[in-house]
């Protein structure tokens, strides 16, 4: 999980993104300039599902670290969706 966890951070990160980080089998994201509902459905649309969002925190989705197969396909639909 650990392996996974560094690896979308990395990820994440290289491509600038705001990363609220955890030592826990999640992470926060903010997408600053997109609704994180709205993220939720594209991500949906790769056939990824990302976590809820609060309405305190409009542009934050959470994410959860699954394998590392699954954290990879999460990076893909990331490039695909957020460009």
């Amino acid at each position: 999980m650990r392996q996974a966890r560094e690896m979308t951070l990395e990820h994440l990160e290289k491509r600038k993104m705001t990363v609220i980080r955890t030592d826990s089998n999640m992470f926060m994201v903010d997408w600053r300039t997109r609704h994180a509902p709205d993220m939720q459905a594209a991500f949906r649309t790769q056939s990824i599902e990302i976590g809820r969002s609060w309405p305190i925190w409009p542009t934050v989705s959470r994410v959860t670290v699954g394998s590392m197969a699954d954290m990879e396909a999460f990076c893909a639909a990331l490039d695909k969706v957020w460009t």
